[in-house]
C-alpha cells in the first residue's frame, strides 16, 4: 500500500475530472430511486438498529436488540443501551 499523499499524474487527473460529471449524474439518479423506492424509513432504522447492536459488540457491549428495542423510550437507559444509541446515531 502506497504513502498518502499520493502523486497523480496530470493525465490521470484530466480523466478522473471528465469522469465526474458521469459519477455525479448516476449517484443523483440512484440517490432519486431510494428516496422514491418502497424501503420505508421504518426498516432502514431496523436494519439502522441491527447494525449498531452488532457492531458495538466488538467493544463489548453486550446488548441485544430485543433489550434495545425494549429500552426505546427508557429516560434513563443503561450505558450498553446509550452505547448502542450512540453508534446508531452516528451510523444515521
Amino acid at each position: 500500500m502506497g504513502k498518502l499523499p499520493i502523486s497523480v499524474t496530470t493525465e490521470d487527473a484530466l480523466r478522473i475530472l471528465a469522469l465526474l460529471p458521469t459519477v455525479r449524474n448516476k449517484l443523483g439518479r440512484l440517490e432519486e430511486k431510494f428516496n422514491y423506492s418502497i424501503v420505508s424509513d421504518a426498516f432502514v432504522q431496523i436494519l439502522s438498529l441491527s447494525e449498531s447492536v452488532e457492531s458495538t459488540r466488538i467493544e463489548r457491549t453486550q446488548v441485544t436488540f430485543s433489550d434495545m428495542v425494549k429500552e426505546k423510550n427508557n429516560k434513563n437507559p443503561r450505558w450498553k443501551v446509550r452505547e448502542v444509541n450512540n453508534y446508531q446515531k452516528t451510523f444515521e
